[in-house]
């Protein structure tokens, strides 16, 4: 693709294809394939910067964004995690707040698959993705599933948890006592 200063429509959209691309081949399982379109997108991304062409909010930030949700894809999410977090992500510069609530919710999905002493990080991305998107998270069987998993986890009753499953509309451990 030929960039252009003047117009970086074009490498946006090719861009967009190769995020689109490596979802389908992570779904797949094809964890090379995924990868390849991935550096590519981050290519593109880093030779045109920050854009908002056709409303899709292209750049190094959705970039990173995408490898989350692709790491969660192929179960490599606490790589995609630790790299995402290590250079903080500019979530504003997604432009959108279902985009925004998504990769909370991605980061909650991964620290979840971690287990243990990163549940409570876990609650607080999904607390997160759901103020800032809730009718997005609320109505994501997976957000639903993954509320109850981390409230069958919790050794205690947490706030946030109760907060969630309340908002969420999902039973849960209901009966025990918050100092338990």
């Amino acid at each position: 693709v030929q960039l252009s200063t003047a117009d970086t429509l074009p490498a946006e959209i090719v861009g967009l294809m190769h995020l689109q691309q490596a979802r389908t081949a992570a779904r797949q399982q094809r964890a090379d394939d995924a990868h390849a379109h991935l550096n590519e997108a981050a290519h593109m991304a880093n030779r045109v910067g920050e854009h908002n062409g056709m409303r899709q909010h292209f750049g190094p930030t959705n970039v990173a964004a995408w490898r989350v949700s692709i790491g969660v894809e192929l179960t490599e999410g606490a790589k995609a995690y630790e790299d995402a977090t290590a250079a903080p992500i500019n979530i504003d510069a997604l432009g959108s707040r279902e985009r925004s609530s998504s990769l909370h919710f991605d980061f909650a999905r991964v620290l979840a698959h971690e287990g243990g002493p990163r549940d409570g990080e876990a609650i607080r991305h999904l607390d997160r993705a759901d103020r800032i998107a809730p009718q997005r998270i609320r109505s994501d069987p997976l957000a639903r599933e993954l509320v109850l998993d981390l409230d069958r986890r919790a050794r205690r009753r947490v706030w946030e948890l109760d907060s969630l499953r309340n908002r969420f509309g999902v039973g849960g451990q209901g009966a025990r006592s918050v100092n338990t």
